[in-house]
């Protein structure tokens, strides 16, 4: 079937694969605070984001994805710093309004990948995979007449279920470059690519 978007592929994907819907950006809470009203759930003390502002920037991220205008939040180093930390207090703190328990395993995360490179896209899979605490999949390609994924040419588009730990790769005609990220029932992206190794100082991981 042909990708109608990365977005709509990816929740597509997390409702066949894990039997949920994914929700929309809904949280208006917008205040920073060591203590968040809506959910109660405070920062630990290595934490300078609570959880709620955590997901309130990541949905930001998403709904200015979407009118094609999230540049503001991923360009510059402090920009990117506050999304890493988004992303990493996310993955480990429970959040029942947004259908997400890291303490259930395997852990109901879904990543799409969009990049124009495939060797760039699995690299962004292993570093993306391990940030998230999820085992990490060599996917396999799923283009007619290629079965070695080093083959594939030009833009990929890289699916990863930690459930199942399917992965495969597929090739993309669109636009759009980044990674989805699908926590329980949540989705939220387009995400930088490099965003935990962005001096690419980690070897590339064999694909042999």
């Amino acid at each position: 079937m042909p990708l109608q978007s990365s977005r709509q592929s990816s929740a597509a994907l997390c409702k066949q694969a894990l039997g949920t819907s994914v929700t929309r950006p809904r949280c208006g809470h917008k205040r920073k605070s060591f203590r968040c009203a809506v959910t109660r759930l405070h920062c630990s003390a290595k934490e300078s984001m609570c959880v709620q502002d955590a997901w309130v920037l990541l949905h930001k991220l998403t709904k200015e994805d979407i009118k094609g205008n999230s540049s503001h939040l991923t360009a510059g180093l402090h920009a990117r710093n506050l999304l890493r930390e988004a992303v990493e207090v996310v993955a480990t703190n429970a959040a029942p309004s947004e259908g997400w328990d890291p303490s259930i395993q395997p852990p109901e995360i879904l990543l799409g990948v969009l990049s124009s490179d495939i060797r760039l896209a699995v690299r962004a899979l292993r570093d993306w995979a391990k940030a998230l605490h999820v085992p990490f999949v060599i996917p396999k390609s799923r283009v007619e007449g290629v079965t070695v994924i080093t083959s594939l040419r030009g833009s990929v588009y890289i699916k990863y279920n930690a459930v199942s730990q399917q992965c495969y790769a597929t090739q993309y005609n669109g636009k759009d470059r980044g990674v989805l990220v699908t926590f329980g029932g949540s989705l939220v992206g387009h995400l930088p690519l490099g965003l935990f190794d962005e001096s690419m100082q980690q070897a590339p991981p064999s694909l042999s």
